[in-house]
């Protein structure tokens, strides 16, 4: 079995860009009447990306577990949960907005997929804009895209390899 956690380092930088932005949006609101709506927005925006990022931080929770049955994703707010290694038809990396990088996990039946998620919407429209319901960013891991989309073909695509990995703990459920 193999954990995955978010990285620290980078979870710190992206708190630190969470208030950056919510002093900017103080900026606004307090010295601009114009942009007061937009300060707003920014404060209430950022100010929830900061507390979410805090507690992650904090926690340093697991991100992924990769084992001889699939891969559990717990890396975002919308998780997608366990996906049976037999489930998924390929593995990619996405490039989003401002190369933020993501590893794209499509599956061979997405509605099954849907009706065991928590927040199929998300999912849903991970798969409209960028090809794979399931979208773990980069950012969120203590390795690169490369690295885990290799080992997650290779598991996927080699029994022998998968079946050397265990099964998930159950104290990790």
């Amino acid at each position: 079995m193999i954990v995955v956690r978010t990285s620290r380092r980078r979870l710190f930088l992206l708190l630190l860009g969470s208030l950056t932005f919510v002093g900017v949006g103080l900026h606004l609101a307090t010295r601009t009447p114009f942009l007061l709506p937009l300060g707003i927005v920014a404060v209430l925006f950022f100010g929830v990306c900061g507390g979410v990022i805090l507690k992650r931080l904090l926690g340093h929770r697991i991100a992924l577990i990769v084992d001889r049955n699939g891969v559990v994703d717990n890396s975002t707010a919308t998780p997608a949960g366990r996906i049976d290694w037999d489930e998924i038809s390929r593995i990619g990396i996405v490039h989003g907005a401002r190369d933020a990088r993501f590893i794209g996990i499509d599956v061979h039946d997405r509605e099954a997929l849907y009706a065991r998620a928590k927040q199929p919407g998300m999912l849903r429209a991970n798969a409209k804009t960028f090809e794979y319901p399931v979208q773990i960013a980069e950012v969120t891991l203590d390795r690169t895209a490369e690295e885990m989309v290799k080992l997650l073909d290779e598991c996927r695509l080699n029994k022998k390899a998968r079946a050397q990995l265990g099964e998930m703990e159950s104290d990790l459920r």
